[in-house]
Parts: structure tokens; C-alpha cells; sequence
């Protein structure tokens, strides 16, 4: 009974496997994943939007800049580590870096305002690592990436002659 078990489930396995593969190069299968990852993103953004940021009035003084330490996409910014930090530290954090956006060292990803003069570099650091970013944009928290994904896709499947 053992062996026949065994061998049932080695069985199930390889035929579930044999299909995974079977299924890993259809554009319907991957369509079908890039769609539900924008899904995701999109309701994920639009439950939360601005990211959970206060409207800024268009009146404001923009600020300090904070810089970029390395060259990439905004993969996700800790939006709650950067309220805490400005609680603690009575400033006021404009993003100008959202996910998605390609960021170097000369592009600002926030300003800063503060009451009591200028912050010290170790706090803009901490700012900076709220920030992660990365080589490449994921569809986490970037929902226009799945919008480009998908027309790519659309794009690709157009015969060659279709201009």
C-alpha cells in the first residue's frame, strides 16, 4: 500500500508539473498574470491613494531636497516609517518620488521643510532609506507598470504587418 502511494503521488506530481510547463510559455498565462497583478496594484492604489500622504496645498514653499543615494526605479517608499520620522522631527515631507519613477543622485525624491533650521545628515539618510529602489519597476506599488506591461504584450501580438 506504501509503494502504491508513493507512487500515486510521484505520479500526481509529474503530471502537474508536465502542465505547469506546458502552460509557462502561452501568452494567455502570462497575460492573465500581469493582469492580475495590475488588478492588485490598481485596487491596492486606489484604497490608498496619494499613499496615504496628506493633499499638499499648492501654496506650500517646497523645501530642502533630498537627493538619491543610487541610479533606479522607486520600488516602495515606507510611508510610515517617513510620518514617524517627521512626527519625531517636526518637519514636513513633500514626495516628489512616487513608485515607478526612475530616480538618480541630481533628482530630489522628497523636500523638507522644517521649523527649526536644518536637519543633520544622518536624518536625511534616514529619509533616503524610506525609499527603496531597484534596478528594475515591480507591479507592487506601481500600477502604470502593469498598463505598460499589458500594451506591450498587445503591442507584440499584432502581426508583424500592422503598423
Amino acid at each position: 500500500m506504501m509503494t502504491v502511494a508513493v507512487l500515486a503521488f510521484v505520479v500526481v506530481t509529474f503530471v502537474r508539473w508536465v502542465d505547469w510547463i506546458a502552460r509557462l510559455g502561452r501568452i494567455s498565462t502570462t497575460i492573465e498574470k500581469v493582469e492580475a497583478a495590475g488588478i492588485e496594484a490598481f485596487n491596492r492604489n486606489r484604497m490608498n491613494r496619494r499613499l496615504g500622504g496628506a493633499e499638499l496645498p499648492s501654496d506650500i514653499d517646497q523645501g530642502n531636497p533630498v537627493f538619491a543615494d543610487k541610479i533606479g526605479y522607486v520600488q516602495h517608499v515606507d510611508m510610515k516609517g517617513l510620518q514617524e520620522f517627521a512626527s519625531q522631527n517636526r518637519i514636513r515631507i513633500v514626495l516628489t518620488a512616487v513608485p515607478g519613477v526612475f530616480v538618480a543622485p541630481g533628482r530630489p525624491l522628497a523636500y523638507l521643510t522644517t521649523e527649526e533650521g536644518d536637519l543633520p545628515d544622518e536624518g536625511l539618510s534616514e529619509i533616503v532609506k524610506a525609499f527603496e529602489i531597484g534596478k528594475n519597476r515591480v507591479y507592487d506599488d506601481d500600477p502604470r507598470f502593469a498598463l505598460v506591461a499589458l500594451s506591450e504584450i498587445a503591442s507584440r501580438a499584432l502581426s508583424p504587418a500592422v503598423n
